[in-house]
């Protein structure tokens, strides 16, 4: 029997190197999202991978260094400084490396400079005898600026920056090192570029001046409606809709960084459509690449990579940055305290767009989506996605086939107690229904008709024994992140990201929420009552039907158990 060496694993009698990634690092450009690094030694024999593995491990430490640097993190220096890699294997700077290095210089330039802090002013500057920017005189910024323009075999600060950089990473510049060349280039540029975003940000007319908003607040009525005073309020109404405040306080403190007015009556349309500009720039991710940066100087940080990262998407924008704000206004402009709303009216061009990502399943689709090892078969507990003799029925395996047959979102999913399954009587045939407790409105409290396929699946007999077995979840091993809805759980990330993924085309690829899209899509093509849609899906009633008509689900039940089915699809291979 092969031995067993650490950090490696076998397939087919080849070791292969394996070893897991920090999950803090995993989405930097160094890991690009990957869980593992893994990679085949090429032989059999365990002498030679174990000889291997030593430059394997260099490898791996020195990929880790560049991810930290990448992020900024603190202790990167006094880490690699305690890994002890033999000089003989310190390899040459890539070009790659060069660039990172740069990006990374100029990010710690603008967070060592914030130009947002009070308490910077030196007394000279505060009767206003010299102008003070981040911590400097303006004739001081000047003379850096200046010593940057000079050639760069006279420029000393970008020739001492790139010495810094070499010796923190163990890299020796040689004789007209080109590399070391390139890097001072580039250190001379990021250098600039920072000043220069330094001292724009100082006099910006979007990002109003801490002296000009205690004039604002000063000039201003002590009982003014806020922005602050209307969160608060929605707060107080709605005590329930945690995401949703959680959100209004986000947005709220990025609109106080960029904008700084909190009075509404000072909060013009204008002055709404300057802050869009500057949140449709936010890049993904903020908190992770660009920790410790305000959003401004993220934004800008990110503008000056060479590979900047891509910006959220505008419906993101609308929705967690401009809406949330305007629907706590909105108590305002319904009690008539004020005229008119400044957060809505907004456009934001993209915002609108159909999301790819929603499309329904094609039937192909289906079919190989539930041919993968997670449900006909897999290695293991730990690889679910290697093909296998093992069906485990659990979370992962029922999610998506729940998903499918009554439309529930993953948040609904993950939170269903045994106690919400109900059944129909006086009512011909087995009918069972889910007492759905919405995650997401008030509308989303409905009642689910548990389709026939999902029982010939064995979804009842699942419920029942989590009930017997006295768990309150039925889905227990599905953990809900501190905070968040079970939507947000790895199981479904995993599950867009290793099996949707598979399918159409960049930018056209579904995600787990397809499978709700797909019921919708299949209802509206049976012909079932518009109304009973609304009622199955969780959406609201339109019309007269909003105030005075609510479907009971013996209504429903049974058109949708007799109707709904989706040709082509066979799930027998899946029944117990």
């Amino acid at each position: 029997m092969a031995r067993k060496i650490f950090n490696t694993i076998q397939r087919d009698g080849t070791y292969h190197f394996k070893k897991r990634i920090p999950k803090r690092l995993q989405y930097t450009r160094e890991f690009q999202g990957k869980q593992f690094v893994q990679y085949t030694l090429s032989t059999r024999d365990s002498d030679e991978a174990a000889s291997l593995l030593s430059d394997c491990l260099i490898a791996f430490e020195q990929s880790v260094v560049r991810a930290e640097k990448e992020l900024g993190i603190a202790k990167w220096e006094s880490r690699a400084r305690s890994r002890k890699i033999p000089p003989a294997l310190v390899m040459k700077p890539t070009i790659e490396q060069i660039e990172t290095a740069a990006d990374q210089f100029y990010k710690n330039y603008i967070r060592e400079n914030p130009t947002y802090e009070d308490g910077l002013l030196t007394r000279e500057a505060a009767r206003g005898i010299e102008q003070i920017v981040a911590g400097k005189r303006i004739e001081d910024w000047e003379h850096i600026l200046s010593e940057l323009g000079k050639p760069a075999d006279e420029n000393v600060r970008s020739f001492d920056a790139a010495i810094k950089i070499y010796e923190s990473n163990g890299w020796v510049p040689e004789p007209e090192d080109k590399y070391f060349i390139i890097l001072q280039d580039l250190l001379r540029r990021a250098e600039k570029t920072a000043i220069k975003l330094i001292l724009q940000e100082s006099r910006s007319d979007t990002f109003v001046p801490s002296d000009q908003r205690k004039q604002l607040f000063q000039g201003s009525d002590s009982n003014a409606l806020t922005l602050s005073s209307a969160i608060e309020r929605y707060e107080q109404s709605n005590p329930e809709n945690k995401d949703i405040i959680k959100k209004m306080r986000s947005a709220h403190r990025v609109w106080m960084e960029l904008i700084g007015i909190d009075p509404i009556s000072a909060i013009t349309r204008e002055i709404v459509k300057n802050y869009i500009a500057v949140v449709i720039k936010i890049p993904k991710r903020t908190d992770v690449r660009f920790a410790n940066l305000k959003i401004a100087a993220a934004i800008e940080a990110n503008s000056a990579l060479s590979k900047p990262y891509d910006t959220i998407k505008p419906k993101t924008a609308k929705i967690n940055y401009v809406s949330v704000l305007g629907a706590a206004v909105e108590f305002y402009v319904e009690a008539e305290k004020i005229k008119s709303n400044p957060f809505t009216g907004n456009s934001i061009e993209g915002s609108d767009n159909p999301a790819n990502h929603r499309r329904p399943f094609k039937t192909h689709e289906l079919i190989d989506i539930f041919h993968h090892p997670i449900f006909t078969g897999c290695k293991s507990r730990l690889r679910r996605y290697t093909p296998g003799a093992t069906v485990i029925r659990d979370s992962l395996f029922w999610a998506p086939l729940i998903a499918l047959f009554s439309g529930l979102r993953a948040s609904e999913i993950g939170a269903l107690q045994p106690s919400d399954l109900k059944e129909l009587r006086g009512l011909k045939g087995e009918l069972w229904y889910l007492n759905v407790d919405g995650t997401k409105t008030g509308n989303a409290n409905r009642e689910v008709p548990v389709h026939p396929e999902l029982i010939r699946l064995g979804s009842v007999d699942l419920i029942k024994h989590a009930k017997v077995a006295g768990n309150k979840r039925v889905f227990e091993e599905w953990k809900k992140p501190k905070d968040k809805k079970y939507s947000e759980a790895r199981v479904i990330r995993n599950f867009s990201e290793k099996v949707c993924a598979e399918f159409g085309l960049p930018g056209d690829r579904p995600t787990f929420h397809c499978f709700r899209q797909t019921l919708i899509t299949k209802m509206s093509s049976a012909g079932l009552d518009l109304k009973f849609q609304r009622a199955i899906i969780g959406h609201s009633q339109q019309g007269m039907d909003r105030a005075y008509y609510k479907p009971y689900i013996e209504d429903y039940a049974e058109p949708f158990s007799r109707r709904i089915s989706f040709e082509g699809l066979d799930l027998s291979h899946l029944h117990p």
